[in-house]
């Protein structure tokens, strides 16, 4: 099989996801965030879609193995080419699971990590005529022109009574009651989006400690 699909994941607006909010509490879960979109999360789509691949993870941490997706016999059905620094490189045996892939990831992060943009691009690969950093330069430049394209979401944001998170200014959803570091922290009104970067803080801490 010399024919496969190259697959560019990457997202969109890194520093303004990460540093919308002056809270360093909240600018570590962001970045996490960012940080699992493009690693974790994608690991855990492919897994989750029964999709064999050659990246071993262990927790937090992961490596990639060697890849033979063009081999008749590979017992691959996604390989990794990298991820990390948020964009992830993926061949997959078709443009049917490259697109199943993009649908178990972009779902994963509306519900994990409201405001953070993730994007996909595709494009056939022959290993026999086609050098790897050319697609993928291709590949960069069609990301660039969609996110310069793309019309902003323009979601209803707060009914005609409502109140404001007071890192974002979004509407908020609750308080931060049980995302506190201590008890005399003040309670304050915050958004879903920085409800889950709070969630996402420790493991940021721990992932940085590790490190």
């Amino acid at each position: 099989m010399n024919n496969v699909i190259l697959t560019m994941l990457d997202t969109s607006g890194i520093q303004n996801y990460i540093f919308n909010s002056n809270r360093l509490q909240e600018n570590i879960g962001a970045s996490e965030l960012v940080h699992r979109a493009t690693t974790l999360w994608a690991f855990q789509a492919l897994d989750e879609l029964g999709f064999r691949h050659n990246v071993q993870t262990t927790g937090i941490k992961w490596k990639i193995n060697d890849g033979d997706i063009e081999k008749d016999a590979s017992p691959l059905r996604a390989e990794i080419v990298y991820a990390g620094g948020g964009n992830t490189m993926i061949l997959f045996e078709n443009l049917e699971d490259a697109k199943a892939f993009t649908r178990q990831i972009t779902t994963h992060a509306l519900k994990e990590s409201p405001g953070l943009i993730l994007v996909a691009s595709h494009l056939d690969f022959d290993f026999d005529s086609d050098r790897l950093v050319d697609t993928r330069s291709t590949l960069l430049r069609q990301l660039a022109a969609h996110k310069q394209s793309r019309l902003p979401s323009m979601p209803l944001l707060g009914l005609g009574v409502s109140a404001v998170c007071q890192s974002t200014g979004l509407p908020a959803t609750r308080t931060n009651v049980g995302l506190k570091l201590s008890d005399d922290e003040e309670t304050r009104l915050i958004s879903r989006e920085i409800e889950w970067k709070l969630k996402y803080r420790n493991p940021g801490n721990d992932r940085l400690k590790h490190e």
